[in-house]
This record gives C-alpha cells, structure tokens and sequence, in this order.
C-alpha cells in the first residue's frame, strides 16, 4: 500500500510540470530553498498538513482539501491502470 505522504509528493510533482513550474519558483513562493522542495518531492521528508494549503495555493488549487483530492484521482487511476495491466497479461 502506498504511503500517503508519496501520493502526495507525487500529485504536487504532477502538478508542477503539468503547469510547467519549477521546484525553485515553489521554493521562493514558501519562502524555503529548493532543496527543502527537493526532499519533499523526492519522497525524504513528508510534506506537511501546515504547508500542503500554501502549496495548492501555488499550484492553483484553491486549498490542500483540493490537492488532497487530486492525490487521490491520480492514485485510483494509476491502481486501475496496474489491474488493466495485470488483467490483460493473464488473457494473453
């Protein structure tokens, strides 16, 4: 089972590149360095229920419920995607 801080970090890492942001333009928004995005991202250090408002923020989300939210439709589309997988492997 996946950790909830990963589907987190992955959905903000989804988020930037889709938008076409950057771990330095986050960093300078939170007032952090880009290390402490990098250690967030990379899945060495959580991100936190505190910072996770600021972030959707940033990635115009509105609020950490929504980006909680879009966590969890991008981790139910890639469960789906991996059963389909495992499904078609068994037909063939």
């Amino acid at each position: 089972m996946t950790r909830t801080s990963d589907i987190v970090a992955k959905a903000v890492n989804v988020r930037l590149t889709t938008l076409g942001k950057t771990d330095q333009e986050l960093a300078q928004f939170l007032g952090v360095s880009r290390r402490y995005i990098v250690r967030r991202n990379s899945l060495e250090t959580p991100w936190s229920i505190d910072e996770l408002d600021r972030v959707a923020k940033f990635l115009g989300m509105g609020d950490g419920f929504s980006l909680l939210s879009f966590a969890l439709e991008i981790e139910k589309a890639e469960q789906k995607a991996s059963k389909s997988a495992l499904t078609a492997e068994k037909a063939a």
